[in-house]
This record gives C-alpha cells, structure tokens and sequence, in this order.
C-alpha cells in the first residue's frame, strides 16, 4: 500500500481497506505471486485493526497455507507474524506462541525479503510473544524474552 495513503488516512481506514481489496483482487489474477505477499498480510493487519478477526483469521490461514504449498520463505514468516499477533486478540495465547516463536525463529535469515513491510516483523513479533508468555503465566520469563529472542524455544512449553 501506498505509504501516502497510510500516512493520512490510517491502517483501519475505509479507503485502505478498499485499496488492499483492489489490490487483492488484482494479486490473484496475477496468481498470487510471492513477491507481493505484503498484500494479503496488510490486508489481514487492516481488519485486525478494525476488530474483523475472523476475518483477519482466515486471511492469515490462507497466507499460512499457500506459503506452506510454495515453501515460500518471506512468506513463511509473514503468515505466522500475522497468525501469531491475531491470535492474542483471540486469547489463544498457546498457538500465538508457536506462531511467534516460528517467526523469530526464521526471520534473521530472511530479514531481505520484507523491504516493503511497514513493520519489522522481528520486533513486532518478539513484543507480542513478551505480552503471550506474561498471559500464559511466565512473567519472569517474559520479562527477560528481550536478552533471550534468539532462544525462544528454551522457554517452558
């Protein structure tokens, strides 16, 4: 999405939310290429962000499973950014976790692919696994998941 656009209008906006939905439509006619996954992640972060998590929910699952098929590595880690983060707000903090987790887990080695992100998913993705642990009752371990990101799978399970 045009940065201009979410600049001034926001994330939640009706005018983003029709853009993304123009611009989906116009990624599927092209197959659903990889090297424009932002579209389907900005559009599962637009209805997030106005409260349609069922629908974000099965966007992210749609993002998770074609990346799956394709063994597409950027999108391997924006499927389960998105998942992971929608999740919280679905209180299903254990498959937040593993979502989380995946995403910090990948992200370093792949960190090139998301240049057009408005976000940095490691960052994102490692605050939002901190409020997950707290929420699972870890907060000790939360607490110290900013010294230990690159260790995630050390933490009780």
């Amino acid at each position: 999405m045009g940065a201009v656009l979410l600049s001034v209008k926001g994330f939640a906006a009706p005018e983003t939310g029709h853009a993304y939905a123009r611009a989906r439509e116009l990624w599927e006619q092209l197959g659903s290429p990889s090297k424009f996954l932002e579209v389907p992640y900005g559009q599962s972060v637009y209805h997030t962000l106005r409260g349609e998590l069922d629908l974000a929910q099965r966007l992210d699952e749609d993002l998770l499973r074609l990346s799956r098929q394709r063994n597409d590595s950027a999108g391997l880690v924006l499927g389960p950014a998105s998942a992971g983060r929608n999740l919280v707000f679905l209180g299903r903090f254990a498959l937040s976790r593993s979502h989380l987790e995946e995403v910090l887990t990948l992200h370093d080695s792949i960190s090139h692919h998301f240049q057009k992100v408005a976000v940095h998913l490691h960052v994102t993705s490692q605050g939002d696994l901190r409020i997950v642990v707290f929420c699972l009752g870890y907060p000790d371990q939360a607490l110290a998941l900013p010294r230990a990101s690159r260790r995630v799978s050390s933490l009780p399970t």
